[in-house]
């Protein structure tokens, strides 16, 4: 979903700031998903 929000940007409308919120929002669920598996004391959840 990453990469199809940049593409979106890239190729589409630039300056439409809801894309780059998304990438922006995908990328925290991802690195929370991350230190929650690297968390020894908790399983991380399904996304």
């Amino acid at each position: 979903m990453i990469f199809y929000k940049i593409s979106r940007s890239a190729c589409g409308d630039g300056y439409y700031a809801d894309n780059i919120e998304d990438v922006i929002g995908y990328a925290t669920l991802l690195k929370e998903h991350i230190n929650k598996k690297n968390d020894k004391n908790q399983e991380p959840e399904d996304l």
